[in-house]
């Protein structure tokens, strides 16, 4: 059971990193999250045995496996204190505050490798292997009390600056998350809690039962960091959705504005789709649809210089006899004048004088993104545009041959 669960948070905790791969360019909070996923991917995954094997042979066989994950989590709870502590404000309150933060993990990063290069042999990979050898080596012993008590205060700090944050979030689903997130550190805390007071015990001769108590600490090491990733994934679902409504939306308009981009190139805009690097890619997928939807509109506004005005009323005719229901009439009648334009402008008309006239749209730039999507849809996917622009100009060539 906690091999399973260790493989899924592992899973869980890779997905999350390669996710969060577009948030990099958001600024350095986003960026000091995703290190935290990074290396608590890492630590996990240099925990697995043939991982550990090859780090070693790597290193000319010697063990440096568990001071390279041990490493891994100073560097990610270093990281996970700086996130919250730009999300607070921290260091704009308190500046000294990142000296603190550097010169504290630098301080500890250079005990452990210091204590782990006097004695390797007594070092292990988790304290629970380090108590079940019966080792007593005080360079071992302090090695365990300095990394588990700075991951403990780090933890617990951290845990204090998201409730914090959690008290002061609106948006129910983000409360939640950064709660989840809360949880998963105060779990994350208690564990190294629970390590310390192991260490401390066995200095003192206390043998406590190693089987059950190794079980239920990875149990609560997954558990807890299980929590912390999906906290972090339940703020980012109101985005990803919009994510993937705009781009159905761009799919839906593309052929229309596929089609206005070749019989009207000049109507685009020349600029490009990338925005500052401090938006995220939703406003760059936004500013791109509001874009092809203007020039979605100028090029039809063109188009109907090209056509009288009863060609409406054609279309809906049209389509009437051909058993076309009143509800879907309104969108193809609209694909059906388009297509009769284009086809004027691909044969070389021109515009008629005076029949500039306004093109129906939605209110708002969601109706209008709907509109043009059903119309896109339809001129692309209906036969009958293409019907009705050879059938009307068919009719055109028959008037204009009449006597008169």
């Amino acid at each position: 059971m906690v091999m399973l669960l260790n493989a899924i948070v592992l899973g869980l905790l890779w997905a999350t990193v390669i996710l969060r791969v577009p948030s990099l360019s958001r600024g350095s909070g986003e960026r000091a999250l995703w290190l935290v996923f990074l290396t608590l991917a890492l630590s996990k995954t240099a925990a697995l045995s043939t991982v550990r094997d090859v780090i070693n042979a790597l290193a000319g066989g010697y063990d440096i496996a568990p001071l390279t994950y041990h490493m891994l989590g100073v560097v990610g709870s270093a990281a996970l204190l700086r996130f919250i502590a730009l999300m607070t404000g921290l260091y704009e309150r308190k500046p000294r505050a990142v000296r603190y933060h550097a010169g504290g993990t630098a301080a500890v990063a250079a005990a452990l490798i210091l204590l782990y290069a006097i004695d390797p042999s007594e070092i292990y990979a988790s304290a629970d292997d380090f108590l079940a050898a019966g080792a007593d080596a005080s360079t071992a012993i302090a090695y365990w009390l300095i990394l588990e008590t700075y991951l403990g205060a780090a933890l617990a700090v951290t845990a204090a600056l998201f409730w914090e944050v959690s008290c002061s979030s609106t948006a129910p689903l983000l409360r939640i998350g950064f709660r989840t997130v809360w949880l998963g550190l105060v779990l994350n805390a208690l564990y190294a809690l629970y390590k310390i007071a192991y260490v401390v015990a066995h200095i003192f001769g206390v043998d406590p039962p190693k089987g059950i108590v190794a079980q239920v600490s990875d149990t609560l090491l997954a558990i807890a960091v299980g929590l912390m990733v999906i906290g972090v994934s339940l703020p980012a679902i109101p985005g990803a959705r919009n994510i993937l409504s705009v781009r159905r939306s761009l799919r839906s308009l593309a052929p229309l504005w596929q089609t206005i981009k070749r019989i009207f190139p000049h109507i685009i805009l020349p600029v490009s789709y990338r925005t500052a690097s401090g938006t995220g890619n939703v406003d760059r997928l936004e500013l791109r649809r509001y874009r092809q939807l203007i020039e979605i509109r100028d090029g039809m506004v063109q188009l109907r210089s090209y056509l009288p005005a009863a060609v409406d009323d054609e279309a809906l005719e049209f389509l009437r006899l051909r058993g076309v229901r009143d509800d879907q009439c309104a969108v193809l009648a609209e694909a059906c004048w388009i297509a009769a334009g284009l086809r004027l402008v691909e044969a070389g008309a021109q515009p008629l004088l005076g029949e500039e006239r306004p093109v129906s749209g939605g209110k708002s730039i969601e109706d209008e993104a709907v509109w043009l999507a059903r119309v896109s849809h339809a001129w692309h996917r209906s036969p009958l545009p293409r019907q009705f622009a050879e059938h009307w100009a068919n009719r055109r060539a028959e008037t204009a041959e009449l006597p008169g």
